[in-house]
């Protein structure tokens, strides 16, 4: 009677260890025990995109983006979730939606994430003199890591630039204004009314580092053949 008891149990235990097994899995199978909504469930995608398995939110992004316009409003709103990478996927999400999208990958300038920050400068790259407004609103905002990264990624958009970056020569914190100074000067020839002035200016570091990026200027057009 004992033997038989103790063999019940036997078999009891290893069928839980069993099935604690099974449903450990590998990783990323929790991804399989998210629901899979409807293609045009924008709400439920909505969901599926802050689940805590990255695999889902994965998916929920693509289908969002094949969602297109009508999915914007609610990756604007995921962009303020506390957690990256959810944030990260929705401004995936907008980048790739286009134009429709494009206010919210203008939001990603604020991102407290300087990687989704960079991936904001990125996306907004191929909309030229459009995407201008959203750097200047960056150049507002109230931390100067934000401020800092708009002034050093207006050096690759030109001329359009040049006005949100001299206002940015005022700007309270010193970092802001040499990264300003550093895109005036890498921008060249349309820049070089502003770095005139600033050599002017009674901050001795700001003058001297204005000096030097016109004598680059000037080096860099002397050494342009003539078209």
């Amino acid at each position: 009677m004992i033997e038989r008891s103790f063999g019940v149990v036997l078999v009891l235990a290893l069928g839980g260890l069993l099935v604690a097994g099974c449903n450990r899995g590998a990783p990323g199978d929790n991804a399989k025990v998210v629901a899979e909504p409807a293609a045009d469930d924008v709400a439920s995608w909505l969901i599926v995109l802050r689940a805590e398995d990255v695999y889902a939110q994965r998916r929920a992004g693509g289908a969002l983006v094949r969602i297109g316009a009508p999915a914007v409003a609610g990756l604007r709103e995921a962009q303020g979730d506390p957690r990256v990478e959810v944030r990260d996927e929705a401004l995936l999400a907008l980048i790739a939606i286009g134009p429709e999208g494009l206010a919210g990958v203008g939001a990603g300038l604020a991102d407290r994430d300087p990687l989704v920050r960079r991936r904001a400068v990125d996306g907004l790259a191929p909309y030229g003199a459009k995407a201008i407004p959203y750097f200047a609103e960056a150049l507002k905002h109230e931390h100067h890591a934000v401020r800092e990264d708009a002034a050093l990624a207006l050096a690759s958009f030109g001329e359009p630039a040049v006005a949100p970056l001299t206002a940015a020569l005022k700007d309270p914190d010193a970092r802001v204004r040499e990264k300003a100074l550093s895109s005036l000067g890498a921008i060249g020839a349309p820049a070089v009314p502003t770095l005139e002035a600033v050599r002017l200016e009674p901050n001795r570091s700001m003058r001297e580092k204005a000096a030097k990026l016109l004598d680059e200027i000037q080096a860099r057009t002397a050494n342009t053949p003539a078209s």
